[in-house]
């Protein structure tokens, strides 16, 4: 069965220094998650030069009744919404691609974040400006720090 990963969340945003997700979300399709299951979350921060940073991010409950969303749904998703404050301010400048792990007892897929709209943000902390935008390619995201 496919096993499509399933992200969004209901803001990104980048201030002082800090990349903050508010009620993400994010399950593989055919795929509990659920307290039974034990889910887990990592964001992971790759540079240019093939460093890759890893933030754990705890799973909770979930913030939307995903199963009234996908007609005939037969799988739980009762604990797959996270929310996550990163601390960017010890990464060196450069350029970001940013990864999310998902992890049940059974399951494990990471891929690539994307959005499906485009999200420009910026702020200055500290002397550095870090910046998060979506590429026209696949629609993902990329944290650039200077």
């Amino acid at each position: 069965s496919l096993m499509t990963p399933v992200f969004g969340a209901d803001t990104i945003s980048i201030d002082n220094g800090h990349l903050t997700i508010t009620n993400g979300y994010s399950f593989l399709r055919n795929a509990s998650m659920s307290a039974d299951t034990h889910p887990s979350y990592t964001l992971y921060l790759g540079d240019e030069d093939g460093k890759v940073y890893s933030y754990a991010i705890d799973a909770k409950d979930s913030v939307y009744d995903f199963k009234s969303w996908l007609k005939n749904y037969q799988y739980e998703t009762s604990m797959c919404s996270f929310d996550a404050d990163i601390d960017l301010s010890h990464l060196s400048s450069g350029t970001y691609r940013l990864y999310l792990e998902i992890k049940t007892d059974e399951y494990k897929d990471i891929f690539e974040l994307y959005r499906n709209w485009t999200d420009k943000l910026s702020s200055k902390s500290g002397g550095r400006t870090y910046s998060l935008k979506t590429e026209k390619a696949r629609s993902r995201y990329i944290l650039t720090i200077e």
